[in-house]
């Protein structure tokens, strides 16, 4: 015997406490206190949930997607993953959506994050774990103080999934910064992270030139490179260069 599909839960009022709920989830407190957040758009859902995520509830509007039949079926992706399906009003969808134009499909998930506490690390690491750093100066401290101690500067993630022209200058101000890696948010951003971080052949072989002239005149503390003057600091950052480049 078949037993029929529960209808989906229906939301025609802005007002509904869940809908309300959601707009909360914009402040950071909100988010941290409840362990959610949110996931707007077709696209971004589709990544999340190839990625594995598992949304608690997805919310839909029909009459706002570009394509109902493509909506419908990532709205039972999510039915199938164990995610509660709401049918929301265009009124109240409007209203929910954290962005302007949204296409009807909004996902409540579980908030990604690590507390501090259970970061694995090997034994005797330096590990310095910053937020919400308000000086530039303070930032460039610690960059430095990180070189000097030859420990990794990985910089945040960027969230924007499908912007990858903004992901290819985040990484790369990153990298101009002191940064020595940046975490990705999803695995779609790792080749273009791994290409900002990687030297160019042009970066690498003026990197060779650098350590071959010194290589070459032991013990001089100053040298010219291609007409220009360097010196031990330029040696330091030669090597480094080569050694992401290898």
């Amino acid at each position: 015997m078949l037993v029929p599909a529960m209808a989906d839960l229906q939301i025609t009022s802005p007002s509904n406490p869940r809908l309300k709920a959601i707009v909360g989830l914009r402040r950071r407190r909100a988010r941290e206190q409840s362990g959610q957040t949110v996931v707007e758009g077709f696209e971004e859902l589709s990544l999340a949930l190839d990625a594995g995520v598992v949304p608690e509830a997805v919310f839909h509007c029909a009459e706002l997607m570009g394509d109902a039949g493509a909506g419908a079926d990532l709205v039972q992706r999510a039915r199938d993953l164990g995610a509660q399906a709401v049918e929301v009003s265009r009124t109240a969808f409007e209203r929910t959506a954290y962005r302007e134009g949204p296409d009807g499909i909004l996902a409540l998930v579980p908030a990604i994050g690590m507390p501090v506490a259970d970061l694995v690390v090997p034994q005797d690491s330096v590990v310095l774990v910053c937020e919400g750093i308000e000086k530039p100066g303070n930032l460039g401290a610690m960059l430095r103080t990180a070189d000097a101690a030859g420990v990794a500067a990985v910089d945040t993630v960027f969230p924007a999934i499908k912007n990858e022209a903004g992901l290819a200058a985040y990484a790369a101000r990153a990298r101009r910064d002191g940064f020595t890696g940046m975490m990705a948010i999803h695995p779609s951003q790792v080749a273009s992270i791994n290409a900002a971080f990687t030297p160019s052949a042009d970066e690498a072989a003026r990197a060779q030139a650098i350590v071959d002239a010194f290589a070459a005149n032991p013990g001089v503390g100053v040298l010219q490179v291609d007409g220009k003057m360097v010196d031990a600091p330029h040696l330091k950052q030669a090597q480094h260069i080569l050694s992401l480049a290898d």
